[in-house]
């Protein structure tokens, strides 16, 4: 029993770490965009030279660019409070179910222990239940 409760935590654990490793990827994507949007936007604004004026071509190309660069970087921002969303949430349920382990899990692992077994013992045909043979024939009824 404590060792499917055991097992379950250290799965919900690898998913967790998963989760941080996705986040973190996607902040540092993020803080890159973010840098490249801010030294792109700081180039801009700058001329050329001892020119007063610019030249539009590149001064629209110049735009261009940071307009992309500054879509990429909001679609990276979204993506990454997304996942983060995600991510503090599925903590918040692994701590819930390492909260459980003296009330509930017990009992919920218990039962599953008691039908794996009972599962387990009807296939190996050590214990006929009269009412399983119906049961398992209005399934296999339901799936066709």
């Amino acid at each position: 029993m404590m060792l499917f409760y055991t097992l379950m935590y250290w799965f919900t654990g690898l998913v967790k770490w998963f989760l941080d490793h996705k986040v973190r990827k996607l902040e540092y994507r993020y803080a890159q965009m973010a840098r490249a949007a801010e030294k792109l936007a700081h180039e801009v604004t700058r001329r050329p030279g001892n020119s007063n004026t610019q030249d539009p071509y590149v001064a629209a190309k110049g735009y261009y660019e940071l307009g992309r660069l500054v879509d990429h970087r909001d679609h990276a921002e979204a993506m990454y409070s997304k996942w983060q969303n995600r991510t503090d949430r599925f903590t918040k349920f692994r701590e819930k179910l390492r909260n459980w382990k003296g009330r509930y899990v017990p009992y919920l692992v218990g039962v599953v222990d008691v039908v794996v077994v009972g599962v387990a013992l009807y296939f190996a045909g050590v214990v006929e239940f009269q009412s399983l043979p119906h049961v398992r024939d209005w399934l296999m009824a339901s799936a066709r």
